[in-house]
C-alpha cells in the first residue's frame, strides 16, 4: 500500500498538473486584486483535472 497521498499521485503522473495546480495557488495568492475574477482557478482547475483523468 501506498503511503503517496492521492494528490500527490497525480501529480507525478501529470507534472502539467502539478504545474496548473501550483500556479494557480499563486496567482489566487498573489496576483493584484481585479486582474483575475475571484474563482475564476477554482472553476477551471476542476475542468482540467476532469478532462485529463
Amino acid at each position: 500500500m501506498s503511503l503517496t497521498p492521492p494528490a500527490t499521485a497525480t501529480a507525478t503522473r501529470s507534472p502539467l498538473l502539478l504545474y496548473l495546480t501550483v500556479g494557480g495557488f499563486m496567482l489566487e495568492q498573489f496576483t493584484l486584486p481585479g486582474v483575475l475574477p475571484d474563482g475564476l482557478l477554482e472553476k477551471v482547475i476542476p475542468r482540467i483535472v476532469g478532462a485529463g483523468s
